[in-house]
């Protein structure tokens, strides 16, 4: 809680679980659906629209091509929110889930040890997980 607003109670360990999930579950299925990878969206960042395309009755091959660009939408706004991250933060999860690092090679390369690597981890999914809350989408577990 801070001084001049009441925000609610974030569980941090819960909420570092949940975008560890988002990165390495959900960002697969949307790299398959928009054909690209957010290491190339890393790379060239573009503005993406913040929004729903609501429901439509569409045939198949339409809802595949709508799917696609969300997909891709989704992907920049994934990119968009990484740029505005800190730069640790930005590093410690794209060397876990962009360059495919272990733990203990990530750990390594910035010369920590397992359990303070996990620390810094966290906090950096916990950042991520706020900043990409201000576009809409929650990761962060409540308490």
């Amino acid at each position: 809680m801070g001084a001049l607003f009441n925000f609610t109670s974030v569980d941090d360990k819960a909420t570092a679980a949940n975008v560890r999930t988002f990165f390495r579950e959900d960002l697969s299925h949307l790299e398959r659906l928009s054909g690209q990878s957010l290491r190339n969206a890393l790379a060239s960042p573009r503005l993406s629209e913040n929004g729903n395309n609501g429901n439509h009755a569409f045939n198949g091959v339409e809802n595949a091509a709508i799917n696609s660009i969300d997909a891709k939408n989704e992907l920049s706004i994934v990119a968009e929110v990484l740029n505005q991250c800190s730069e640790s933060t930005r590093k410690l999860i794209t060397d876990r889930y962009i360059s495919d690092l272990t733990v203990w090679q990530a750990a390594n390369a910035i010369g920590y040890g397992r359990t303070r690597y996990m620390e810094l981890f966290n906090a950096a999914c916990n950042e991520f997980a706020e900043r990409y809350a201000a576009r809409g989408h929650e990761l962060r577990i409540f308490q």
